[in-house]
């Protein structure tokens, strides 16, 4: 637990950063279009983006900390509820994909361990070797390839 809160950190800063050097102003996208140079400026406001960076950052690690994540550009509804909405689909696919990965690699591992220097052996090593080497995403469309095309 302890090694995490420097990736958390780390993720905040990030995360923070990069929204901040996004080309564009968030306040012409939150007022819209249509929007004249007095309602951009009220929203930039609101929003908090006329203040300095540090107290910018301040201001976004006590939001974080209270659990007010904002709202989703693309949903226009809170952060948290998308999440909460969306984390059972997760949850489900991890813990498939964890069942399915140990029925998969515990069989292997035995059966590569009883035969030392076989066949079998130099197989589970071929397989082993691909699946940690491959990228994620050529394995991820592999596997949607075997799982949803083929019957």
């Amino acid at each position: 637990m302890a090694q995490a809160i420097p990736v958390i950190i780390g993720v905040v800063i990030i995360t923070f950063v990069l929204t901040r050097a996004l080309p564009g102003d968030p306040a012409v996208y939150f007022a819209g279009d249509a929007a004249d140079e007095a309602s951009i400026q009220q929203v930039r406001e609101a929003l908090g983006l006329d203040k300095p960076l540090p107290q910018q950052f301040l201001i976004y690690v006590s939001d974080l900390l209270r659990g007010d994540w904002g709202n989703s550009l693309s949903t226009g509804q809170p952060v948290l509820s998308d999440l909460a909405r969306r984390l059972p689909a997760s949850l489900e696919l991890t813990l498939l994909s964890l069942i399915l990965s140990c029925a998969i690699a515990i069989p292997l591992g035995v059966m590569a361990a009883t035969k030392p220097g076989s066949w079998r052996d130099h197989l589970c090593r071929v397989a082993v070797t691909a699946g940690v080497s491959l990228p994620t995403f050529f394995t991820g469309i592999l596997l949607i390839y075997i799982f949803y095309y083929l019957p």
